[in-house]
């Protein structure tokens, strides 16, 4: 029987592909977020600032950002189906490892919540944009600013979509992750860590929904494919990153 509730329904507003074509604003405001979900992760119009959703909570760099268009979000409700308690510490290749090898399937959509101590979390900030949006090159993502932040507790969030989802997002087939301290200083996508305690939870989805924009920009919008893909998979669910960063400031893309 096929499953009506909105709850198991996985939502992504935009695609990657639409983004690196250079179409970085979409009709969706944060706020409409919270009708599709209680978790997730995303960036408003431009890549100005990172957007988080937590337990419903909306955490975003300022106040104002609850009014911003989005440019891309991925999002759904989390109601934990399994649970996993990390017997040691991992790297971020064990911890990956791990998290597959418990997941119910491959094939359906995985919402991945971690709490736990970290010795060290690595994020990366993608550069910011006004219009005109540029087309996504290699460079801009070379451009990217990582940091290091040591000594931290907090929350990851992740999501593992199937192989086959690559042509709307360029993290499937691995887990995109990103990272929220307790203290909400520390906000981000995650290229490395190192947790040494933690307890995993498991959410899994059997519907995708993708909201695309509304707008004369996409519908006039030549959606490219090239080898910027490629890159833009690296960066979301393999930790290559860009340059190196003062650790200034936490909440990053």
């Amino acid at each position: 029987m096929l499953n009506h509730d909105k709850t198991d329904v996985y939502t992504q507003v935009s695609t990657s592909q639409i983004l690196c074509s250079g179409l970085l604003e979409t009709n969706f405001t944060v706020k409409d977020l919270k009708n599709y979900g209680d978790f997730g992760f995303g960036a408003t119009a431009g890549m100005q600032e990172n957007i988080m959703i937590l337990n419903g909570e909306i955490i975003s760099p300022t106040d104002k950002a609850i009014e911003h268009h989005v440019a891309i979000c991925f999002l759904s409700y989390f109601i934990s189906d399994s649970e996993l308690t990390l017997e040691h510490s991992m790297d971020i290749n064990e911890l990956r490892k791990e998290i597959q090898s418990f997941l119910i399937s491959e094939n359906i959509v995985n919402l991945v919540k971690i709490n736990g101590h970290f010795d060290f979390i690595q994020t990366s900030s993608f550069p910011k944009f006004k219009k005109p949006y540029p087309i996504i090159t290699e460079e801009i993502v070379n451009n990217s600013t990582n940091k290091i932040f040591y000594d931290t507790s907090g929350t990851l969030l992740a999501f593992w979509l199937p192989d086959y989802c690559k042509c709307i997002n360029a993290g499937a087939g691995g887990l995109h992750i990103h990272y929220i301290s307790d203290d909400r200083n520390i906000c981000g996508h995650v290229l490395d860590c190192h947790i040494t305690s933690g307890k995993v939870k498991l959410s899994s989805k059997h519907t995708i929904s993708l909201k695309l924009p509304d707008c004369s920009d996409f519908h006039q919008l030549n959606i490219c494919e090239n080898s910027i893909d490629k890159r833009i998979e690296a960066w979301a669910k393999e930790g290559v990153g860009g340059r190196e960063g003062s650790n200034t400031s936490g909440f990053d893309i």
